[in-house]
């Protein structure tokens, strides 16, 4: 046969129209297995032939599309940065990605740009970061642009594809970290007029969050954002006038800014009322008055004015004396993490006869210690020193009335100074440690006084020099 024979894959003997010949079952068994051979090879000879042609074309390929991508968004990029130039930046939005679009208006846009000083630019130099290919429709640009000032800023201009077209997703200046990037944005939207973000600058300011730190520029910015009704902004304002931080202090101004808050229902600034009131800060005392604000406060979940509701119930400040009520707000403030209700709850069970409620109470003291809280460390040391639901040990209460001493506690500073003058328990008799501490806590006590001019007198006048210098420099640990 010409060209074909038996042995051929192809070939194909012929078949009877009906029935079946003796053993024909077996020979289309062998004929399907050849063809499925064939198939095989063929794809093997396939794959085989575009690997070793694609080492000769693939890479070329490759270069040629990348440069091409990277020509698109170059070009991208240049409309964008020449139409900032030219102060159109309506054209410069319109190249932004929807989501972009969305998070700056034209003012926003103007801002940052000035910020990164790249309004105008005089070149920019950039290589493809990725592509299209590698992350599913986006792509990235590395490059630098130098602004008309001669300023050279490093970037990164991410695009993603919409509608067919490569738009700005995003600006990133590489040589910052990502918080100079959030911090500039949260700028140039205070410099646009948001509320929110001028409270935010301004926190950030109060703060030195992500920038340098400058209250008397902070309070500028809470008073931007209050002056527009914004409570956060409206609270820090009142508490900054009060306080004279980073302005010249205005009880009354910041009184008046407090209050616009705490009436928009700023739980805050609520109970900080409260707190004015029952302090006569600015106002005439009124204990029912700040009882009445720190309840309004308290009902919106604020622990602070939780705890303070609960002592005014423990005291009888503001409202009639009332035990439950007290322990009711106190409990529900503690749960909530709150370290002085956790230390005010302790304190209150500690008077009570029943020894579970005293063990109770040191738990819950504990808790606002572990916390770092001065005080309850110098009455969890004198818990240990009593044996106040726990069993006595002058070792821990030791450790326990330094730590408070050293974070400003006075009563944990005189008990500290007391076991340091006497040696007691596992303690070294320092009587010029003790002289020191007694004079940090300056006391107006008697008894206490008495007490130092008794270790005063035993050291010599250098010793007694130097402890005061150091005494006149000492500082609470934070």
């Amino acid at each position: 046969m010409a060209g074909k024979d038996f042995s051929s894959p192809e070939f194909q003997a012929p078949q009877p129209k009906r029935g079946r010949s003796k053993g024909s079952a077996a020979q289309s068994a062998r004929k399907r297995e050849r063809n499925k051979d064939s198939l095989v090879s063929r794809i093997v000879g396939i794959v085989f032939m575009l690997g070793f042609f694609g080492v000769f074309l693939f890479e070329p390929v490759s270069c040629a599309w990348s440069s091409y991508f990277s020509s698109h968004l170059q070009s991208t990029a240049a409309q964008f940065f020449q139409a900032t130039g030219k102060g159109d930046i309506a054209q410069a939005r319109g190249l932004l990605s929807r989501q972009a679009q969305s998070m700056v208006d034209e003012c926003v846009l103007k801002n940052i740009s000035t910020g990164l000083g790249i309004l105008k630019i005089r070149s920019a130099n950039w290589e493809l970061a990725s592509s299209a290919f590698s992350n599913g429709g986006r792509a990235a640009l590395d490059g630098s642009v130098v602004g008309d000032g001669g300023n050279s800023v490093s970037l990164e201009v991410t695009f993603v594809r919409e509608s067919g077209t490569w738009k700005i997703d995003a600006l990133h200046e590489t040589s910052g970290s990502n918080s100079s990037g959030e911090i500039r944005y949260t700028r140039a939207r205070a410099e646009c007029g948001n509320a929110e973000a001028q409270n935010t600058y301004g926190l950030a300011l109060a703060q030195g969050k992500d920038v340098a730190q400058n209250r008397a520029e902070a309070v500028s910015w809470f008073r931007k954002a209050a002056e527009q009704g914004h409570a956060d902004a409206q609270t820090h304002l009142g508490y900054m006038l009060a306080n004279g931080s980073g302005a010249v202090k205005d009880v009354a101004e910041g009184l008046q800014w407090t209050r616009k808050a705490a009436e928009q229902g700023h739980s805050g600034a609520q109970n900080t009322l409260g707190a004015m009131y029952a302090a006569g800060d600015g106002v005439p005392r009124d204990d029912a008055e700040a009882a009445r604000w720190y309840r309004k406060s308290a009902e919106h979940g604020y622990t602070l004015a939780q705890d303070n509701l609960g002592m005014s119930y423990a005291l009888g400040q503001g409202v009639a004396q009332d035990r439950v009520e007290a322990m009711r707000w106190l409990r529900r403030a503690a749960a909530l993490g709150d370290d002085e209700a956790q230390l005010h709850l302790g304190a209150q069970l500690w008077l009570s006869a029943d020894t579970k409620d005293q063990a109770e109470g040191t738990r819950w003291i504990r808790k606002s210690a572990d916390k770092g809280n001065a005080k309850a460390q110098g009455k969890l040391g004198e818990a240990y020193l009593d044996g106040k639901g726990v069993d006595k040990s002058e070792k821990d209460a030791a450790l326990w009335l330094k730590k408070g001493a050293e974070r400003g506690d006075k009563s944990a500073q005189i008990d500290w100074a007391r076991m340091l003058s006497t040696g007691r328990g596992p303690i070294q008799k320092i009587e010029t440690e003790a002289y020191f501490w007694y004079l940090v806590a300056n006391s107006s006590d008697e008894q206490v006084r008495k007490e130092r001019d008794g270790l005063r007198s035993k050291l010599g006048s250098g010793d007694i020099a130097s402890l005061e210098q150091r005494a006149s420099t000492w500082k609470p640990q934070p």
